[in-house]
């Protein structure tokens, strides 16, 4: 981009992140920019009061910001609701599991108070906390709960691979080995995608504050 729009540009754009929206904005705002000028320039004006000007008929950045702020949250808000959404019903899942990992802990051999049901089940109340207490979305506590998540499953899928055979899941109900390893293997996945998908929202929210309060 040329040192004389980039000024413009990156005032009018700078609540919106960095991403596809943010990129494809830039060039339209870019060519539109340069597009103007031109237009002054075979009218008979000199390139510096042709660059203003320009700018000047594109609107104000302040105002212009707002708008394109305002669009941008418009089309990424979806993903936002889905995101949420996916993690609510898995945390709810996972802490249907963990009830009955510690109900039923004593189903496994020998009594013992079912860390791990305990760990997974704190993990998922954080992440639904996080997701819909007090009415807003902290996602630092979203991405601690899934990071927790993501390491808490290495443990039994060490043993599941480890040992062949069938083995209790949650004290209630045999299954293969190969079934429970894959389940782990799947949560550890999914809590790891969800761990970045997480600290993208994060790194956009904080790019829009300090925007914001410059």
């Amino acid at each position: 981009m040329k040192n004389w729009t980039e000024e413009f540009v990156g005032q009018c754009l700078a609540e919106v992140p960095p991403g596809k929206y943010r990129t494809r904005t830039e060039k339209e705002l870019e060519d539109h920019l340069l597009s103007l000028c031109r237009n002054l320039e075979q009218a008979g004006y000199p390139p510096e009061e042709a660059r203003a000007l320009a700018a000047a008929r594109m609107g104000d950045p302040a105002e212009l910001a707002r708008r394109y702020a305002r669009e941008w949250r418009r089309r990424t808000l979806w993903q936002r609701w889905l995101a949420a959404a996916e993690l609510s019903l898995f945390a709810a899942c996972v802490a249907v599991v963990s009830l009955l990992y510690i109900a039923n802990a004593r189903n496994f051999g020998k009594p013992h108070p079912a860390y791990w049901g305990i760990v997974a089940l704190l993990a998922a109340g954080i992440l639904l906390w996080s997701l819909h207490g007090f009415g807003t979305k902290n996602w630092t506590a979203a991405r601690l709960a899934c990071l927790v998540l993501a390491v808490i499953q290495l443990p039994p899928i060490w043993c599941w691979m480890a040992f062949s055979g069938t083995y209790e899941f949650t004290g209630v109900m045999m299954v293969p080995y190969w079934l429970g390893l894959l389940v782990h293997v799947l949560c550890l996945v999914w809590s790891v995608g969800n761990y970045k998908l997480l600290t993208r929202f994060q790194h956009e929210d904080n790019l829009i504050r300090h925007a914001q309060s410059a």
